[in-house]
Parts: C-alpha cells; structure tokens; sequence
C-alpha cells in the first residue's frame, strides 16, 4: 500500500481510503451495538412522534451516546489509526465528535415513517425514533450534503473518517462521495446539482465537475473526507442495517499549518463561514441519490470503481 499515494489523492480530491485496520474488532463492535439496538421496536407510534417534546435534543449527546459507552479504545488507542489522524490532521489534533451512524432498511420502517421521509431530501430519521435508543444517528437514504451543514459560521478546521464495521456493498446503502467537491466551497443544502451520465458518470454544481465514488467496503475499512466533500446515500428496501462509526478529528487551532487539511485548504478558492448551511424552502425537494439509484448502481456494477483500488 502507497501511503504517499493516499495523501496525493486527498490532496487532489479531498477525500481518501486510509486503510483496513482491525477488521476483527471492528465486526465485534458492530455485533455489540446490533445486540443493543432493538431494530423491531425502534420506532415511536404516530401519536407518540406527533405529541412529543420537541425542544429536547434527538441525536446522541454526551451522557447519550452508545458509541462512548461501547468505549471503542482498540480503535483510538491504535498507533496506526492514531498516526493517521495527525498526518491529516496535525501533529496535536484531538477528537471533535464520534458516535455510531445506522442505516436503516425501509422493511423495518412503519408504514407512516415510509410515507412521512419518501419525498423529503435529508430526513435524519432520530425524532421518529424511541428516546432510549437515541443513541446512535439513524437515517434511510441521505442526499448528498456537506458535514460542514452542523458547523455554520465554522471554517474547515475538521476532518470525517468514516470507519466500516460489517461489509457494504451496493445493498448495502454504501455512501456515496463526490471527488473534487469541496473545490465549490461552503454551499447550501439540499444543492442544485445535474448529473450526466452521457460519458461515464460525474455530477455538476455551478462550474465543478465531480467524479462519483461508491464507499463499498470491508469490516476495518476507514475513510477519510473534507468538510465540504459531497456525500450521501441511497435508500435500502431489504436486508439488515448498517452501523458505522463516525468520528471527527479537528486541527489545533494554535497549529493552523500543520497536516494535509491546512495544505488542502490553500488550495480551495472560497473557504467563507456560511450563517446557513440549509435553504429550508428546497428540503422537501426529492433527492438525487434516491431517483437515480438504479443508474448509479448500474454504473458502478459495470465499471469496479473503488475508492482503494484508485489510492493503492
């Protein structure tokens, strides 16, 4: 494996593979966190969902994170997962955010949670969800978004590493990730992007033209991305859910130089804090990943586009 390789491609694309590290505690930690979700009884009734507290937060916060009570320290403690974080990062970046993020098959969804999310752009399926199993983040597809869309008025100062803890294949609801994205800067979700297909595949925002990546994996698979990388997924109909882990490394700012992030963002033309990241009159708006998801499965079934085979 290149290591110079990765840091190449995350230089010119704005995301990587790092890796497989630790495949076998990874699927543990992902039979862990099954075991303790109840997917058969996740959801709260219509009645319950409609007459609930809804100034409360839903997704996990310290005190309620099942990702923190698992304590995941063979993953943080690693030395290899550890020196990758501060070649990306710096040599004193720390740990912004990390919790579980599941994927969730429509077959296990009330039928008023189907017919409440199919047509919505980025429904993070918490509120409809059982207050002791807030825990993790739960989703059923997700337009492609920009994580910067949690940090309004935050420069890109963090990275995403997305670690796989079971495998992910096209059925798998696996992200999707646009390379050369973050080049369009801090932009309003859901955005207005064209897909063209007519010679291979690539997606176009304003004057960016972006290049399609499926994250399909292995247990231990870890990938990083900037956050102004577009990325998302489709939703599954069948088959079991899918849990990752999700962790957010941010630079020292004491160390504005250090790690790849300082030198990617050198080259971004508009890094400028947005006081908004949503446009709320489009979020009804059906998304793309959802209406094309038999053209983009075709796509990557016909080509074998991996993101490890591109930075190995």
């Amino acid at each position: 494996m290149s290591e110079s390789k990765k840091k190449e491609f995350f230089l010119n694309n704005g995301l990587t593979y790092c890796g497989n590290f630790l495949s076998s505690q990874a699927k543990r930690l992902y039979e862990e966190a099954y075991n303790i979700i109840d997917f058969k009884n996740l959801f709260l009734s219509r009645e319950e969902f409609e007459t609930q507290d809804t100034s409360l937060p839903s997704d996990p916060i310290p005190g309620r994170n099942l990702a923190e009570k698992l304590q995941p320290s063979f993953f943080f403690e690693n030395p290899e997962i550890r020196k990758t974080f501060k070649s990306y990062c710096g040599s004193e970046s720390r740990i912004l955010d990390y919790k579980f993020v599941a994927g969730v098959p429509r077959s296990i969804m009330p039928t008023w949670v189907q017919e409440l999310t199919t047509n919505v752009s980025n429904y993070n399926l918490t509120r409809l969800i059982r207050p002791c199993f807030r825990n993790c983040t739960y989703f059923s597809g997700l337009d492609l978004h920009q994580d910067i869309i949690d940090y309004p008025k935050r420069n890109p100062d963090f990275l995403t590493f997305y670690y796989y803890l079971s495998p992910v294949n096209y059925n798998d609801s696996p992200l999707i990730a646009l390379s050369k994205s973050h080049q369009v800067g801090v932009d309003k979700f859901p955005h207005d992007l064209t897909l063209d297909n007519s010679q291979g595949m690539k997606f176009l925002l304003n004057d960016t033209v972006m290049y399609p990546y499926m994250l399909s994996g292995e247990p231990g698979d870890l990938f990083a991305w900037h956050p102004y990388i577009l990325h998302g997924t489709y939703p599954i109909d069948e088959g079991i859910p899918r849990i990752s882990l999700r962790i957010l490394i941010e630079r020292n700012a004491a160390m504005p130089t250090d790690g790849l992030i300082s030198k990617l963002n050198e080259n971004i033309h508009k890094i400028t804090p947005a006081l908004t990241t949503v446009d709320n009159t489009k979020l009804k708006r059906k998304s793309i990943l959802r209406s094309k998801k038999s053209l983009i499965i075709k796509y990557f079934q016909d080509n074998k586009i991996s993101l490890q085979n591109d930075t190995l």
